[in-house]
């Protein structure tokens, strides 16, 4: 299975014509719809979240993480929403040829995911943290290794 991390708009465009089998994990804002993707015999499922791009192992935020929790905590990303995404994959990575990972932009949410199920599953993530266009949410990309790493134990 290859797992790719892309924009939204790509990732529609994308799901349109991809002849392999496939599934995609459709991550946006709380605030925003998810998309809708063209009817495509090769897809096998679609997997929605809603969560904001924070990452807590950034230094960037001017405020504590409790007031971050305070503020935004209706839209954090969570370890059931993790764990779901475990499931999800494992459910159907013997199923598909290609996981179909977009955020927003492309850019930190779903490089974080897509690095997180690359670690798992073939046990290098360079393929995204090599990719200078990829800035990996790694709040996300640990929630996602450990609800793995969880799952593997039960």
């Amino acid at each position: 299975m290859k797992v790719f991390s892309m924009s939204q708009l790509y990732a529609v465009d994308v799901a349109k014509i991809l002849t392999a089998k496939h599934a995609i994990i459709s991550l946006t804002d709380p605030k925003s719809e998810l998309p809708e993707f063209a009817p495509n015999e090769s897809r096998i499922a679609v997997l929605g979240q809603h969560f904001y791009d924070i990452d807590f192992s950034k230094e960037i935020y001017q405020r504590d993480e409790k007031e971050i929790k305070r503020i935004y905590g209706y839209g954090l990303f969570t370890d059931e929403q993790a764990r779901e995404i475990v499931l999800f994959v494992k459910q159907y990575m013997d199923n598909i040829k290609a996981l179909i990972v977009h955020c927003d932009a492309g850019i930190s949410r779903s490089s974080g995911v897509a690095a997180a199920i690359l670690k798992a599953t073939t046990g290098s993530d360079e393929q995204i943290f090599n990719d200078p266009k990829f800035i990996p949410n790694m709040f996300v990309y640990r929630k996602v290794l450990n609800a793995w790493h969880k799952e593997d134990e039960s």
